[in-house]
Order: structure tokens, then sequence, then C-alpha cells
């Protein structure tokens, strides 16, 4: 009888124990999938904002009391340069969690590109690994064995992992925000899950805690309250009254809510403006942009992002995507119609099942902040980086497809050929994602990359008169910035460039053209009046220079140059230049 009592007692802790032991070999398994996937991204280089946000990045190796106000009192962009005045504002962002990040990057890997790399492998594995654990809990209520909750999690968590849209967050260095903001995003909403099933209030605070982690990490991570709100509304309490449901749905989202509200109060405070559209120099045409153009546009957009999860194949940082500036049925119609279409067979699939109801939110919520075309710049309205985290919802639907055809009776063949359907399907994520990398190898080859998916992008063709500039071939760098030059005459870095490599060159009536018309686009920029004067001093137009000198002064005058400048106008009096142009 002992004997029996004893076998009864330890036959829990052998299920325990062999669940365990299954999920830990899952655990491993994805790790080395990820690793595989992105091993020849440690042979990337640093590659367009990351010679900013790291190479040249001035907060790295500083934790000083002023280096820290910087972060946290500054816009994102502006925090980079400490020395201007204070509030000024140059850029919509506020992400005082991920400057303090890539600092604490700094002091392990200091300025080795592998290291950085492999850190961002390293942070989306996090990602990953929480992604794998929230779709166990998501399909919990699946009619299927612990085994085979534990399996299609895993496969979900795979597709996650590996799919190539994952590859532009993970191998460009300035991207891993999205990966970090994951992190924070699947562990907040883990917590909450964790508290709503426990009642302990030390989940809920962590909840709360890794939120604040992630709305001050990038601003897309607004979307949570709402994704637990619509949890709450279409998932839980499903067979309470709809009154009910929306009471119960705002007291549980309400904790979120306040910590985005603080988060608004303070980015109120230091870029004075909560949403409002992408302004930069180089797009001078966005600003006639409608909220009618956006509305219009998005039919095509949606559409474009099913087709980057459907055929993740040949992908790019950049797109030749624009807006839908005229109604018409392919640009239009047939989008509107798929979208339609797609929606349409959600919601019938959603009637049916809770976990696609689960896909279905964490699919559209994050997305929502990436649909407001208009914050950001027009050639930047699409990428493969925006869709990250609702790789999670599509994860799930795609784990749910493949566990009703594993688990289908008309499926008449042994089951290890059943499992040949999903490692297909994993090993073509995973040679794509391979093959993707490629793109961040170096800059020249992702300008390059660009050109070819986006010909008529200005940022393409402007960076890519940079890298000729830097080999000494001012013809073909020339060349690029015309091109960028034919898509807008009023592209100021295209403008200034052009105009700095026609002064080298000698060829100064051509380059005071284009600094004249830099002048005519930015009066109030010191520096564009002081190039001008430069040019004009050098075609002995000495009023001229005299009179573009005394504006760059008048708009800058305590700036770190105003003492240089002062002597220089007059010298102009006296016909003598001591220094050369500067480039904005």
């Amino acid at each position: 009888m002992d004997t029996e009592l004893s076998s009864l007692n330890s036959a829990p802790n052998a299920i325990l124990n062999s669940d365990f032991a299954l999920k830990s070999v899952l655990v491993l398994v994805l790790t080395l999938l990820t690793l595989v996937a992105f091993a020849n991204s440690l042979r990337g280089d640093f590659v367009y904002d990351d010679q900013r946000t790291v190479a040249a990045n001035p907060l790295l190796g500083h934790w000083d009391l002023h280096t820290l106000k910087a972060v946290f009192t500054e816009d994102y962009w502006a925090a980079y340069e400490m020395g201007r005045s204070s509030h000024h504002i140059d850029s919509l962002y506020y992400r005082p969690i991920y400057h303090i990040f890539t600092m604490a990057v700094y002091e392990l890997a200091g300025k080795s590109a592998p290291a950085w790399h492999l850190i961002s492998i390293f942070v989306h594995l996090a990602a990953v690994l929480l992604v794998f654990f929230l779709l166990e809990r998501s399909i919990s209520a699946l009619p299927l064995s612990t085994k085979e909750r534990q399996l299609a999690a895993a496969f979900g968590a795979a597709i996650f992992a590996i799919h190539p849209v994952q590859s532009e967050a993970t191998n460009w260095i300035s991207a891993s925000a999205n990966s970090l903001l994951g992190i924070f995003v699947f562990g907040a909403f883990y917590c909450y899950l964790r508290h709503r099933e426990s009642g302990h209030t030390a989940s809920l605070v962590a909840a709360l805690i890794l939120y604040a982690f992630a709305i001050f990490t990038k601003e897309n991570a607004f979307a949570l309250p709402f994704i637990i709100a619509a949890y709450e509304l279409v998932v839980m309490n499903r067979n309470r009254a709809l009154i009910e449901r929306l009471r119960t749905a705002g007291i549980r989202a309400l904790p979120f809510a306040c910590i985005l509200g603080g988060y608004l109060a303070i980015r109120q405070l230091i870029i004075s403006g909560m949403v409002m559209a992408g302004q930069n120099q180089n797009f001078p045409d966005d600003a006639l942009l409608t909220f009618v153009d956006n509305l219009r546009t998005l039919p095509a957009l949606l559409t474009a992002y099913m087709s980057l999860v459907l055929f993740p194949f040949n992908l790019s940082m950049m797109y030749d995507f624009g807006y839908v500036h005229n109604i018409s049925l392919l640009s239009f119609g047939v989008p509107l119609g798929l979208v339609l279409l797609t929606g349409g067979i959600l919601l019938r699939l959603c009637k049916d099942s809770i976990e696609v109801r689960i896909a279905t939110i964490w699919i559209i919520f994050p997305l929502l902040p990436h649909l407001n075309t208009r914050a950001f710049l027009s050639e930047e309205i699409i990428h493969d980086r925006y869709l990250y985290k609702s790789m999670f919802g599509i994860s799930l639907l795609i784990a749910l497809l493949v566990t009703k055809v594993m688990k289908s009776p008309r499926l008449r063949m042994p089951t290890r050929w059943r499992l040949c359907f999903p490692a297909v399907v994993l090993v073509i994520l995973l040679v794509g994602t391979v093959l993707q990398n490629r793109e961040w190898r170096s800059e020249e080859v992702l300008w390059r990359w660009c050109a070819g998916h986006a010909p008529n992008s200005r940022i393409v063709h402007i960076s890519l008169g940079r890298i000729a500039e830097d080999k000494h071939q001012p013809a073909e760098a020339l060349r690029e910035y015309e091109k960028a030059l034919e898509i807008n005459p009023d592209t100021i870095d295209a403008l200034n460039n052009a105009g700095f490599v026609y002064a080298r060159s000698g060829m100064w009536p051509k380059a005071t053209s284009d600094f004249e018309r830099i002048v005519s686009l930015t009066p109030h920029k010191a520096v564009a009046h002081f190039n001008l004067s430069f040019a004009y001093a050098v075609q002995k137009r000495y009023a001229d220079a005299e009179r573009e000198q005394q504006a760059a002064i008048e708009l800058d005058p305590m700036g770190d140059r105003s003492d240089e400048w002062r002597s220089r106008l007059a010298e102009l009096h006296r016909l003598s230049f001591s220094t050369g142009p500067t480039r904005d």
C-alpha cells in the first residue's frame, strides 16, 4: 500500500518535471534558432543613424549630471547636442530610457560593432522568449495536451524570432529600440495576466514599472492600455453584459492609462506638442499633406504590410511607397477590397475563437501608431520594423493555423510527416532572414540595396552622394544629389552637399547658386548665411559677403564661432579672409 501511495504522489511531480524538461528544451531550441538566424549580423558595421547614435554619440561614457539632464530634459535628437541652448526641439521623439540603454551597452561593447550587434541579437532573443510564454498562455484554452500546447507556442515564437521582417530591428543598431520595447511591453502584459489570475499586487506593480520603461523607450508603447482594455472587453468576461465589460475594461486599463498620462504630460513640457506632422526641411512638400491623404493611403499601406508578412523576401529599409493622391482601381479600389476581405475573415474567425481575438488585438493595436502617416516623413511611412510587436499576433495566427492543420482528421499521414509542414516553413523563413541580413553589412551595401527598392527616394540619393564624396568621386556625388533635386528642387541637404562639391571643385558660381537657394529656404539659419557670405567673398562680391556675414552673426550672436565670425566681418572690410565654409 505504501508503494502505491508513493507512486500516486510522485505522478504529478513526474508530469511537472516532464513539462519543465520539454519547455527547457524548447527554450534552448528557440535560442539556437535565433542565434543561427542572425549569426551573420555580427559581420555588420554601424550604418545610417548608428553613426550618430553610437559612433559619434557624445552621451556615451558619461554618467554625470549634465549628461543625464540632457537625456531627460531634451527631445531624443536634441540630447545628442548638449552644447546647444536648452529647449531646442530637434524631433518629435522623447526616449530617455533608450538613451540610458545605449549608454549602458557602451559600457559593455565600447565602439565595437560586432559587440553591439551581439547585444542586439540577445535583446531580440529576450523578446522571443517572452513571446513563447505569452503564446503558451494565450492558447491555454485550446483542446490540446500540455506537450501540444508548448510545441504550438514554440512554433509561433519561432515565427516571431526568424521572420525576415525582424531583420531590420535586429541588424540595425538604431532600431534595437523596437526589440527593447518588445521586452517591456510583452513583459508588462505577461505580468498583467499573472496579476489578473492571482490577484497579487506585486505582479501589477511589475507590469506598471515595465510599462513605464516601455513608454519612455518609444512612443508607440501607448497602445498597451488599449490592448488591455480590448482584452478585457472581447476576450475575458464574455458572459457579462456589455456595460459591465466596459466598466471592467476601464478599471483594468486605468493604472496603465495613468502611466501614459504622466508620460504625455512630461512630453508636453519637453517637446511642447502631443501629436503633429513630421517636419524635415528636406521634405517641404510634406507640409501640404492632409488627413484625407492619410485616409486615402491607408488601404494600400495595410495591403503592403500584409505583403511583407506573407511574402517576406528581398525586403528593404526603404520602399518606393508613397501617398495615394488620386483614387483609382489599382491604387485604392483593389487594396480596399483586400483589406475588407481580410477584415471580414478575421471577424468571422473571432466569433468562434478566443485565440483569434487575442491575435487580432495584437495585430491591430501595435500597428495603429504607424497608421498616422503624417507623423513620419513621406518616404518613411512604411518600414519592416513597424511590424515588430504586431508579429506577436501574426505568429499566434500562424500557430493556430498550423495546429488546426496538424490536428485535422482529414490529413491522413503519420505524425512525423505532419511535422514536415511547420519544419519547411521555418527553414524557408530562416534562409530568408539569413539572406536579408546581408543588407546591413555596411553603409554602402545598405544604400545600394535601398536604391534597388526605392529609386525615387531623396534619402537614398543623398546618402549615396555622401558615400561617393567619401570615396572622392565628386562627379558621382553630384549625380546623386541632382537625382534628389529632380524629385524636389528644394531638398536642403542635396542643395547644401552639391554646393560644397561645386566649391571644392572651384565651380563657385554653381556653389553660390545653391547657397543662395538655401538662404531663401532657411533664412533663420545662421550657417546658411555664413556659407553664402564665403561664396560671395571668393568671387570678390565683398558688399554681399559683408551683408550675409552680418546676418549670420545677428542670428547666432553667442554661437561657438561668433568670435571668429566677428573677426571675419572686420576682415571683409580689408578684403582678407581666414576661414572656410562650414558644412551644415
